[in-house]
């Protein structure tokens, strides 16, 4: 796994952390929710996105192997010849 995958993992979790925020205490204007639940929320979508992105990273070559296409089909030969015709 690269760094990006964290990244993105953090900017999801951010972006949860804020729109639940907003819905709440904006939208609702509740205060029903401490601030630590929302944070164990956000912390909860960063590891799904970072547990999401190493499973879809581990199984795509076992997908693309197992397609059972054949090398004709994915690369085509390329007829450059003149037609006999």
């Amino acid at each position: 796994m690269n760094n990006n995958t964290f990244v993105a993992g953090f900017v999801v979790s951010i972006c949860y952390f804020v729109a639940r925020f907003m819905e709440l205490r904006i939208l609702k204007k509740e205060n029903a929710v401490p601030l630590k639940d929302l944070v164990k929320d956000a912390l909860i979508v960063y590891f799904s996105v970072v547990v999401g992105a190493f499973l879809i990273e581990q199984l795509t070559p076992m997908i693309v192997n197992s397609s059972g296409a054949s090398d004709a089909v994915i690369n085509p030969p390329a007829f450059t010849n003149s037609a006999d015709f």
